[in-house]
């Protein structure tokens, strides 16, 4: 996939986050969507995170649910920007 823009680093990013095998990883890959993030509106980031979750959910990587809105890896919370 090359990645064209922000929104799509974003998606990328958010997917790679959710689908990461430790948390330490994906603590690294939230500081890095973090960073890329500004540049997007509330709704373009709304959508994105929706997009990641698609796609993590069509690889068949999507961890457990917790709760609404959160994602576990390892036992354990990762998303803060959800």
């Amino acid at each position: 996939m090359k990645i064209k823009n922000n929104y799509q680093a974003v998606v990328f990013g958010l997917t790679l986050a959710i689908t990461a095998p430790t948390d330490a990883q994906a603590a690294k890959v939230i500081n890095m969507v973090e960073s890329m993030s500004w540049s997007l509106t509330q709704s373009q980031l709304n959508r994105a995170k929706k997009e990641a979750v698609k796609n993590a959910e069509a690889e068949g990587t999507l961890p457990k649910r917790e709760a609404k809105g959160m994602h576990t890896t390892k036992g354990k919370s990762i998303w803060r920007l959800l």
